[in-house]
């Protein structure tokens, strides 16, 4: 069975064509055939009245006919015959049989004309019209059968000229009404295939609705889609709702546990408050990464200048303490954009940037370049880089190359996350010289 709703129609269109123009041509066909049939049967009803006319008996009782008006009947091979049968024996035939008598199935009746199939000497095939008529003579009335034929090759040859060039109309019409469908069912689909394109587009823009300029019959479809965006839509707010209270309600309990951590720092216990300390971080980092998702939400036109967000996150680095001397090094085009908004841009450099400061000898690179086809953000350390082998898995959520180094697997993950949602990619490369490029790009 088509999967295709242009292909069923097409090909239905086709049969459903194709057997209409057969029965027309066979009709057709038939009606030429039965008014050939009369046409001539009616031309030779003529010819019979003017052999009778022309017919005449001497006083002596010979019998003489003159010519008829269509010289057919005087050419051999003509196709056109006349002949005279007295007392049941051929007395005249006319000069265009050469084929010899004509038979016929049974003699016409006296005053009444009777059409037959009926064939020469030679075996061709005639129709023939033929009546009986009384000739005063000098011997008495004489009955005189007289009979006017026509070749039923010329007749069969017509039918099948006819049949011909009906055949190619036909075909031709076919061709033509087989196109005139095939636009017809493209005209009839298209509002279809604009659904499919608003259905499409509310992805990818921030339309949300399918419009209602359809035809009467698509109104339906287009009212349920839009029924179903609207509970989707009351879903996802429900479902932002509960994952904000939820991230919100884990902060407070988070902050007690950073209380009872100190504590425990100030009676000696630093082994138990690391471990809670690092199991708090690891936390807090999930809860801010759903309250990030929770305030993006499905937005996907959102973009922001990456130039004052980077300054404001390379200024916060440099404030931190940190045991190695860092040299930043910003290169980021003027205007460049990002399809994030600012809060999730700060989330995901943030991460980045983090990652370099943990592995980087002394120098991060930030390189942006951006508009809304293309661009790329880069932060490049030059550190000892990945293994070409766990260059995949360090994307991996929870992943830790190395366990002496502070951290939870989580960073890199979360980009990738967040560069997935908004159809960017996240990318990882060992530098020639030293060190790792991660690229955002999009």
């Amino acid at each position: 069975m088509f999967r295709s709703l242009n292909a069923r129609l097409l090909v239905f269109s086709a049969l459903s064509t194709g057997m209409a123009l057969i029965a027309t041509a066979i009709i057709l066909k038939l009606l030429f055939q039965t008014y050939f049939q009369a046409r001539v049967e009616a031309e030779l009803e003529v010819y019979l009245s003017q052999l009778t006319d022309r017919t005449s008996i001497n006083q002596p009782g010979d019998i003489s006919v003159a010519p008829l008006s269509d010289p057919r009947f005087e050419e051999p091979l003509s196709g056109y015959y006349w002949q005279l049968t007295v007392d049941g024996q051929s007395a005249f035939l006319s000069p265009s049989s050469w084929a010899g008598a004509i038979q016929t199935p049974h003699a016409s009746l006296p005053g009444e004309i009777t059409f037959q199939s009926g064939h020469t000497t030679a075996g061709d095939h005639v129709l023939a019209a033929s009546w009986i008529v009384s000739f005063n003579s000098s011997d008495g009335d004489q009955a005189i059968t007289m009979l006017v034929a026509i070749d039923q090759a010329q007749i069969d040859a017509s039918v099948a000229g006819f049949t011909t060039n009906l055949s190619i109309s036909m075909a031709i019409l076919g061709v033509f009404l087989i196109f005139a469908s095939w636009a017809q069912v493209r005209v009839g689909l298209w509002p279809l295939e604009k659904v499919r394109t608003e259905v499409a587009t509310i992805t990818d823009t921030q339309r949300d609705r399918v419009s209602t300029d359809y035809p009467t019959e698509l109104l339906p479809l287009v009212a349920g889609m839009n029924e179903l965006l609207d509970a989707q839509d009351k879903n996802l707010v429900r479902a932002r709702a509960s994952a904000s209270d939820l991230a919100h309600g884990l902060k407070t309990p988070l902050t007690i546990l950073q209380g009872v951590s100190r504590q425990l720092n100030k009676i000696d216990r630093s082994d138990i408050a690391g471990e809670i300390d690092a199991q708090i971080s690891a936390m807090q980092h999930s809860v801010e990464r759903e309250l990030a998702r929770v305030r993006d939400g499905n937005a996907t036109d959102v973009w922001c200048q990456a130039g004052p967000v980077v300054d404001r996150l390379v200024q916060s680095f440099k404030h931190r303490i940190s045991d190695k001397p860092v040299t930043w090094k910003v290169q980021i085009d003027e205007g460049a954009i990002c399809p994030f908004d600012e809060f999730s841009l700060i989330e995901l450099l943030g991460n980045l940037i983090d990652n370099a400061l943990k592995w980087t000898s002394r120098t991060v690179a930030i390189e942006i370049e951006g508009s809304r086809d293309t661009g790329f953000i880069r932060v490049l350390d030059d550190g000892p880089g990945i293994s070409t082998s766990d260059l995949e898995a360090a994307t991996r959520r929870g992943v830790r190359l190395d366990s002496g180094v502070v951290g939870h697997g989580l960073g890199l993950a979360i980009v990738g996350d967040m560069a997935s949602q908004r159809g960017a990619i996240l990318s990882l490369e060992n530098r020639a010289e030293s060190g790792l490029c991660v690229q955002v790009s999009w």
